[in-house]
């Protein structure tokens, strides 16, 4: 019992709160504009495998904004509610210099009453570029792959310009 609660402890502090993000963004797929304005908060928890990897995962919350009307294939149609996500996912970071880092998310997304969005893959390639030892300004692609039930595309994708706190 004692070893076992050496081994919790131990491997809980080696993990660590990497980061929290707070990212505004743009659509850029195939979504019709039907949700052109999106914001985002990430948490990450990163494990530091070597000097230029870490590896963990991230979760967190996007969320579109309904636009007024879109267009799909010319026809003006009435929006419909916001869009909510919930991905989870595993992350890795790899830090090409001293200040400037890539990163990769891969994982399942979570529509929350979004219809006509159901759940689906995630992926997330993100640059970002340290400012401060615990600042950085974070560069990064959204892709959310889901089932829809009508022809509105399967994709949701943004481009995003954030903040990324390291506690």
């Amino acid at each position: 019992m004692k070893r076992n609660l050496l081994l919790l402890f131990l491997f809980l502090g080696l993990i660590k709160l990497q980061a929290q993000e707070l990212k505004v963004a743009t659509s850029v797929g195939s979504n019709g504009g039907v949700n052109n304005f999106a914001l985002a908060f990430d948490a990450t928890y990163l494990v530091n495998i070597n000097k230029n990897l870490d590896f963990g995962f991230t979760t967190g919350l996007s969320y579109w904004f309904k636009s007024d009307e879109y267009d799909l294939s010319g026809l003006k149609i009435s929006a419909r509610g916001d869009i909510k996500m919930l991905p989870i996912a595993l992350t890795s970071r790899f830090n090409l210099t001293e200040k400037l880092s890539f990163g990769i998310d891969l994982g399942y997304a979570f529509a929350i009453d979004s219809h006509p969005y159901s759940s689906g893959f995630y992926f997330a390639p993100k640059i970002q570029y340290e400012l401060f030892k615990s600042t950085d300004i974070v560069l990064g692609y959204k892709l959310f792959n889901m089932d829809s039930s009508i022809d509105v595309g399967p994709n949701i994708d943004v481009v995003s310009l954030g903040v990324e706190f390291k506690l």
